[in-house]
């Protein structure tokens, strides 16, 4: 992919001394991590949520992926497969395909850039520098689905984007099935997505048609298998069940205390309110620890502890917790609406916040603490004062500053890709057509990461956003390269 863009990125030679300070740039400064104290964590194999029991994954993967209602099963394969093969060496396994994921970040992104033909020089720094940005350092230090998703985003992208140049159906195939993994990987990019992708470059390529729809068929299958299983076993059509107990946490959070207990009351729902969601089975009441004769003797289903002690929310019983926590939220948001909207526009705040934030990456940033604080510092110094706005638009008479460098300049360079989608001049020296569609793909990912992510859970909503940084980071690297060709020619023309 990326050799078929050496014509698009310069002489041979000039591309192999792009792809050679990458990967230099990408050498060092891993190296002076390491110096500077940071070490891969996967201390989260046992404790996280969204794993299975270390044992379920060591001695019986295929059945416990298999009966995994609570996630879809890409990486608790990647981690039970990890665990078999070197079960004494799994860490350094581990940091090892995240090293190779942040590779394939760098050199995808490069890649994308290379054939939208930014600036060669651009192409170069702007990707190193996203390599060395901290956040890429602290998740690339710690084992969770994050890094790996946003590593075959940016994949994806350098995949269509090759595949609008070359017309290969090859690309496009690989493309789909790349995103497939994404959604058997995070629940988030639901089968929606999928199609929302095909449905938009099928808008954007119209005559290309039906080879899409052929190559988008294989990853529509697969995933759409993964639903169908889970809508037999569990009786939930989705890659997890979670979905119920993560609106609960938005819709009450904000919601009056009193009405809310009144509501619950009135629709029998009053142990929602009583109980946090996301707890040991031994929280609720005894009814939901009862399990089906048919799953009977799956460990996946019936232990309500792991072998760490922490709950195994993979149990049967959280099935049933889903359906009430979110007949619950529906009624909540329907009766609330505007304490919702305050919970969404809380995480959005949080979306905006820097990405290095993340409770569990505090770790590895305090062995870099001077790095990360200046980092943060840069997207932090300055606050807006939002007192006013929540005052107009919840009512309530509250405090509210916030960093305002993040929250102007991300929705900026959103806005910056929707002026290279729809107006053509800006374009000027680039691959229209290639940047049109990769733009559209940028933005329709931003956009429902974003709406999915703030609209329906809230706490670690920066953790979302990092998704999408690769997509950010495109978007402003046409920027940057718009105005390096602009100031070219406003001098040319005085000169001239």
């Amino acid at each position: 992919m990326v050799c078929d863009n050496v014509k698009l990125a310069g002489p041979h030679r000039g591309h192999c001394v792009g792809v050679a300070v990458i990967l230099s740039a990408f050498i060092v400064s891993r190296i002076l991590c390491l110096v500077c104290g940071t070490r891969f964590d996967d201390s989260s194999l046992d404790w996280h949520w969204q794993y299975l029991d270390v044992p379920l994954l060591t001695d019986n993967l295929l059945a416990s992926c298999f009966y995994l209602h609570s996630q879809p099963p890409g990486f608790n394969l990647l981690l039970g497969w990890v665990l078999k093969i070197a079960p004494a060496h799994s860490t350094l396994v581990f940091h090892l395909l995240f090293i190779g994921c942040g590779l394939t970040l760098a050199i995808s992104i490069y890649s994308t850039l290379a054939t939208l033909r930014v600036n060669r020089n651009l192409a170069v720094l702007l990707p190193v520098l996203f390599l060395i940005s901290p956040p890429v350092l602290l998740y690339e230090n710690y084992l969770f689905y994050t890094y790996p998703v946003a590593a075959l985003l940016s994949l994806a992208t350098a995949l269509l984007a090759s595949y609008i140049r070359t017309n290969r159906t090859g690309y496009v195939f690989g493309f789909f099935l790349v995103l497939a993994a994404v959604c058997c990987i995070r629940s988030m990019f639901h089968l929606v997505y999928l199609l929302g992708c095909l449905a938009l470059i099928t808008m954007l390529r119209p005559s290309q048609w039906r080879n899409l729809c052929m190559a988008a068929m294989p990853a529509l299958l697969l995933v759409f298998s993964l639903y169908l299983k889970n809508a037999i076993l569990f009786g939930t059509f989705g890659a997890s069940s979670w979905l119920g107990m993560n609106l609960w946490n938005v819709a009450r959070e904000n919601a009056p205390r009193g009405p809310l207990i009144q509501l619950m009351e009135s629709e029998r729902l009053i142990e929602v309110v009583n109980y946090p969601t996301f707890k040991p089975l031994s929280t609720y009441p005894a009814r939901y620890n009862q399990v089906p004769d048919r799953f009977a003797g799956i460990d996946a289903l019936t232990l309500e502890l792991k072998q760490s002690g922490h709950p195994n929310l993979n149990h049967y019983g959280y099935i049933l917790l889903e359906k009430e926590y979110r007949r619950a939220s529906v009624l909540t948001v329907r009766t609330f609406p505007r304490s919702y909207l305050r919970s969404v526009a809380d995480g959005f705040l949080i979306y905006f916040s820097p990405s290095a934030h993340y409770r569990y990456l505090q770790g590895n940033a305090a062995q870099m603490k001077q790095y990360v604080t200046s980092w943060n510092e840069m997207g932090s110094s300055a606050k807006v004062d939002l007192s006013s706005v929540y005052r107009a638009l919840f009512g309530e008479q509250i405090s509210v500053s916030y960093p305002w460098p993040w929250l102007v300049c991300l929705p900026l360079v959103f806005v910056a890709g929707v002026i290279f989608l729809f107006i053509r001049r800006v374009t000027y020296g680039l691959r229209r057509t290639e940047v049109r569609v990769v733009c559209a793909f940028s933005l329709f990912t931003i956009a429902f990461v974003a709406l999915v992510g703030n609209f329906f859970d809230l706490g670690e909503n920066n953790r979302f956003r990092f998704l999408t940084n690769p997509f950010y980071f495109v978007l402003f690297s046409l920027c940057v390269d718009r105005l390096i060709r602009f100031t070219r020619h406003f001098y040319a023309d005085l000169r001239g």
